[in-house]
């Protein structure tokens, strides 16, 4: 009989720690905040440049936790946020440059239903920027009210891929609202990771 020879023995190597990339370029971002002295959860604009033919100077950004400035795609949005512009930081467009880009912003949950422009549903705005389908209009209504109908903001097919989907709301218990207006509170607690 043929003697079985062991299997060989694989050296193992020191496992040393090394920092992740993902945290060494947050901690970059974090650091060029601060050389600007611009804090995470700001929100930031350019200077107005006088031009009433030009948008790029009334574009509003969030400073996330993750260090990017990630835009407002319109005023509806960023009054779901905000009650107003007074905590808007202007930043030279050097200052703008220098923080990268990140997702947008998008509705904060439980304050609006959306739709999209050739979609005919009606959706609820939930965590994790989830959309989820209001079937019917008697669920709508206990969720808003009577008028729920003028609680309905259109989105562009533009940021689609915004938002992910979720689950159906079939009755007004499948979606909690008052849970998430109060426990969502800054643009990063829905932006992704």
């Amino acid at each position: 009989a043929a003697a079985i020879s062991p299997l060989p023995t694989i050296p193992t190597l020191p496992i040393s720690p090394l920092t992740p990339v993902a945290s060494t370029e947050l901690t970059a971002r974090l650091n060029t905040l601060n050389r600007l002295g611009v804090s995470v959860h700001a929100l930031v604009k350019l200077p107005d440049d006088g031009n009433r033919f030009t948008q790029a100077d009334s574009a509003v950004y969030y400073i996330g936790a993750d260090g990017r400035r990630h835009a407002f795609p319109n005023d509806r949005v960023f009054f779901t946020w905000y009650g107003n512009f007074d905590g808007v930081r202007v930043v030279s467009a050097t200052d703008l440059a220098s923080i990268p880009l990140g997702a947008n912003a998008t509705y904060r949950p439980g304050i609006k239903l959306v739709k999209f422009a050739t979609d005919p549903k009606v959706y609820a705005v939930s965590n994790n920027r989830t959309l989820r389908w209001v079937k019917t209009e008697a669920a709508a209504s206990a969720l808003y009210g009577s008028n729920w109908n003028r609680h309905i903001d259109d989105i562009s097919d533009t940021f689609y891929l915004d938002y992910n989907f979720g689950a159906d709301v079939n009755t007004a218990s499948d979606y909690d609202r008052t849970s998430l207006q109060s426990s969502i509170r800054l643009v990063s607690d829905v932006l992704p990771l």
